[in-house]
């Protein structure tokens, strides 16, 4: 019933429209919420299982999709690191694909010694995996599976510090000038210029 068919709601006072209005707020959150989950389960689908479908395509060019980028992930989650980490987990993968399948040593190299990594590289536990010769081995044979299952590599990411440089790393734009065949580190060192 509303104010209009029911005279008598008028007496119920503020608390009994309150209420309602309430209500109804929380019925459209409900909704809001159930549509992102949804939207999050087929892009889920599309992407980790393959389940590539039009309807996914047309989430990703939705107006939610834009807001959801420009103000949640781009105010909020982006700026928390493990966030950027698991976001970062394809591109990481894909770079480590990459690189077993070329097996050219000038890419690796490169790859190895990108200004972008250079926070990394210096880091003092990083350094000292690096003289592990279980590792050494497994890198230098390209297995990137093995490096990043290996028990001191998980261990050595359960660092607050190394875990806020590895989420600064532009792992997305390196995977894709390795995809692209050219591997252009930026000349600028970020690190110096601070």
């Amino acid at each position: 019933m509303t104010l209009l068919t029911d005279p008598i709601a008028s007496k119920r006072g503020m608390f009994y429209w309150s209420d309602k209005i309430f209500g109804a707020g929380l019925g459209l959150l409900k909704g809001v919420v159930t549509g992102y989950l949804l939207f999050a389960l087929v892009l889920y689908a599309d992407r980790a299982r393959g389940w590539d479908t039009t309807f996914a395509r047309s989430i990703e060019a939705s107006y939610a999709a834009r807001f959801f980028v420009e103000h949640v992930e781009g105010n909020f989650l982006n700026t928390i690191p493990e966030y950027r980490i698991a976001k970062s987990v394809d591109d990481i993968k894909a770079i480590g694909q990459h690189l077993e399948q070329t097996k050219d040593p000038a890419e690796l190299a490169r790859f190895a010694n990108d200004p972008r990594l250079k926070a990394l590289r210096e880091h003092p536990a990083v350094r000292e995996l690096g003289k592990d010769p279980e590792l050494v081995k497994a890198w230098e044979a390209r297995d990137f599976t093995s490096l990043i299952r290996n028990k001191k590599v998980r261990a050595l990411l359960s660092d607050e510090k190394l875990r806020a440089k590895l989420a600064a790393v532009e792992w997305e734009q390196i995977s894709q000038e390795l995809k692209k065949g050219k591997l252009d580190a930026p000349k600028d060192d970020p690190d110096e210029s601070e």
